[in-house]
C-alpha cells in the first residue's frame, strides 16, 4: 500500500451526513473482526454514526483511498461520570477534554501509518480548537487468548507509541458472545489520555 494514494482529511461539517453509511459500513467490519468479534447490527451502527454526523461539537478525520473509506477517527465530547470524576481528581476542565470514540481502519490498511497520520490530524484540529486532550478506551483480552490470530499485538502498545499514559479511572468490564460462541465471555476496556501535543 502507497501512502501516497492515501487522502487524510478532517471531515466539513456541512454535508458529512453522507457519510453515515459508509462509516457504518466501517464499525461494523472493524468491530466483526478481533479483538471484538462482535455480531453486526448494521441499524444500530448507521443510527449511531447519523448522530454523530450531525452533532457539530464531534470531530470526524477520514482516509480514504480514491473513493472508498478505509479509515476514520471519531472524537466527542466527554459524557459520562466516570470521565467527569477522572477530571476532577487531576484537576483538569473536562470541557476542554474530549473522547476518542473510535478508530476504525480497513483490515488490510493497518500497521501501514494510516492510524499514525489521521492521529496527526486529529492532534492537530483538536490544538488548533483549543481542546486539552482526549481519552480512548482500549479492550484488553487475556494475553494467551486463543482466538487471537497470528501476529496479533495489544493495542496498548499502538497508543503508547503515540504519546497516551494510562490513568487512574477503573477498568470497565463488558461481556458478549464473540461471533460463533454460544456463551458471552468476559472482557475490559482500560482507559488512557493523551495531551494535546504530547504526541508532537
Amino acid at each position: 500500500m502507497d501512502m501516497n494514494t492515501i487522502d487524510i482529511e478532517v471531515a466539513p461539517e456541512r454535508g458529512r451526513i453522507a457519510l453515515a453509511k459508509p462509516l457504518a459500513e466501517l464499525r461494523t467490519a472493524y468491530f466483526g473482526e478481533y479483538p471484538y468479534l462482535q455480531t453486526p447490527d448494521r441499524k444500530a451502527a448507521l443510527d449511531e454514526m447519523r448522530r454523530l454526523c450531525l452533532d457539530p461539537e464531534v470531530l470526524i478525520v477520514t482516509a480514504h483511498d480514491g473513493k472508498t473509506l478505509v479509515g476514520s477517527i471519531i472524537v466527542a465530547p466527554l459524557n459520562g461520570a466516570r470521565y467527569m470524576e477522572w477530571a476532577e481528581r487531576n484537576g483538569l476542565n473536562p470541557c476542554r477534554w474530549m473522547h476518542a470514540l473510535y478508530t476504525l481502519t480497513q483490515p488490510h490498511y493497518r500497521q501501514q501509518g494510516v492510524n499514525a497520520a489521521m492521529g496527526d490530524l486529529v492532534s492537530a484540529e483538536l490544538a488548533r480548537r483549543g481542546v486539552e486532550g482526549r481519552i480512548a478506551m482500549v479492550i484488553q483480552r487475556p494475553q494467551d487468548d486463543p482466538k487471537a490470530p497470528a501476529g496479533w499485538r495489544d493495542p496498548v502498545g499502538f497508543f503508547l507509541r503515540r504519546g497516551y499514559e494510562h490513568t487512574d479511572i477503573a477498568p470497565l468490564p463488558a461481556s458478549w458472545c464473540d461471533i460463533g460462541d454460544d456463551e458471552p465471555t468476559g472482557k475490559h476496556y482500560i482507559f488512557m489520555a493523551l495531551r494535546t501535543g504530547s504526541d508532537a
